[in-house]
């Protein structure tokens, strides 16, 4: 099948998944794509000496945020996750994740250089929706130079932003955050603060999550006046294109325009539909999990009491013409955006509500997503270690020369230097045999240290 055949295919399909835009035309200068892929020209700026037009939307971005200055990222919210660590630490610095944090920001910690210091959940729930405790950071890290913080989380959980920026700011750590799915906080006061509002130094958001710029289409916001803007921008040179594509920069500053003036509207009603939703399901074995802090643009369902897994309900809702953003053993996703009408959300509800029971079934009871790591050496070590290819099944114990992730959603099972597990082998079994993707698996085989 050619790639417009496969993309045209989904031209009707609900879109419960990212991008933000669902597939709808809610800006302008998007018709005619050939015609605006332009190059550096006197009278079109420059990404990376932004002067003219670029340098004004830029602008427009940081006083529509409230922040000192914004970046626009045509490398996705990796670029800036990569260009704020170098520009931040230096090798060997001591600096604390969370262990559910996206491969982006494992990948910045190996070209750093830096030793990770990881949070970690206790088992008892979901570790991929674990959040950083704040209370914990003056009494067990006060050694770190900072902070790369996830907020929201993948699954929509929320730490306490508000405690843990005022800790690094009394503290002077500097805090990063991957708000990669949070874009949309900052238009409206049901959902969490964001974590530019509530001073965190540097913020990068993947505007096409949730927003409506195109796929690939990121910005980054400097919160605080401590950042080295000019050794950022520097970084930023390094990590993204020569070549930058205006017509991603162009789909950042008409996502902007469209979501100031629609965004705060939108995502009070996205909070109402899910009431909705969740008087649905009341009759149903779905039904919605949240937290006490919770970005409401994700539709978190449980499935377990219908005894069917995630895996299982998503091929469903697909066979319905129902696309979500994530299945697990227990849960799905489903991920709204701007571009989210209530009859996706009422369709998904229908569809939910038509699925039986599935009777005599033995599931999972997966609880243990990320296993406590048992690092040997340094990442940056670790992929430059001469290495072999072996089964899975005979890699106990064996140190890890690549990473393992399955994907969705990007958050690693083990990293290069770390030992793999009688436990992790059984994760990672499990996963193939119900046909997650997972990166970093050839054959059946895991790229280990010889």
């Amino acid at each position: 099948m050619n790639i417009i055949d496969a993309l045209k295919k989904h031209k009707s399909s609900i879109r419960l998944h990212m991008p933000g835009h669902k597939g709808k035309n809610l800006t302008s200068g998007h018709e005619e794509l050939y015609s605006l892929d332009l190059t550096e020209l006197s009278d079109t700026d420059n990404l990376h000496h932004a002067s003219g037009m670029i340098s004004e939307a830029q602008k427009q971005a940081a006083q529509l945020y409230h922040v000192y200055e914004s970046r626009f990222l045509i490398n996705g919210t990796t670029a800036g996750i990569l260009a704020a660590a170098s520009a931040s630490f230096r090798p060997d610095d001591k600096v604390l994740i969370q262990r559910n944090s996206h491969l982006s920001v494992y990948h910045a910690a190996l070209l750093c250089d830096i030793d990770l210091v990881f949070a970690c959940g206790d088992n008892k729930g979901y570790d991929e929706a674990y959040i950083l405790e704040s209370e914990k950071l003056s009494k067990e890290y006060a050694d770190i130079k900072g902070i790369i913080m996830t907020y929201p989380t993948y699954v929509g959980t929320c730490a306490d932003i508000k405690k843990a920026a005022l800790w690094a700011k009394q503290s002077s750590k500097t805090l990063i955050v991957d708000e990669a799915h949070g874009a949309h906080l900052a238009f409206s006061k049901l959902y969490p603060a964001s974590a530019e509002e509530c001073g965190a130094d540097i913020v990068i958001q993947s505007t096409h999550k949730t927003l409506s710029s195109l796929t690939q289409s990121s910005i980054l916001h400097v919160g605080s006046s401590t950042v080295d803007i000019d050794k950022l921008d520097f970084y930023l040179r390094i990590f993204q294109s020569s070549s930058p594509s205006y017509i991603l920069l162009n789909s950042l500053q008409q996502a902007l325009y469209f979501a100031s003036e629609y965004a705060e509207k939108i995502f009070n009603q996205i909070h109402t539909w899910r009431t909705y939703l969740k008087d649905m399901l009341s009759a149903t074995n779905f039904y919605l999990m949240e937290d006490e802090i919770y970005d409401w643009a994700k539709l978190w369902i449980n499935t377990k009491k219908s005894n069917y897994t995630g895996f299982e309900i998503k091929k469903i809702l697909e066979e319905k013409n129902i696309y979500i953003e994530y299945a697990s053993h227990t849960y799905i996703i489903a991920l709204c955006g701007i571009g989210t009408v209530q009859s996706d959300i009422i369709a998904l509800g229908n569809a939910l509500k038509k699925i039986e029971n599935k009777k005599n079934a033995h599931l999972t009871n997966r609880s243990v997503y990320m296993p406590e790591p048992v690092s040997k050496i340094k990442m940056k070590e670790a992929v430059s270690c001469n290495y072999k290819y072996a089964e899975i099944k005979n890699t106990k114990n064996k140190i890890s020369a690549d990473f393992v992730i399955p994907y969705p959603p990007g958050i690693p099972l083990i990293i290069p230097g770390e030992v793999i597990t009688e436990q992790i082998i059984e994760i990672i079994v499990d996963y193939s045999n119900i046909g997650v993707s997972i990166m970093g698996i050839k054959e059946n085989k895991i790229k280990v240290i010889k």
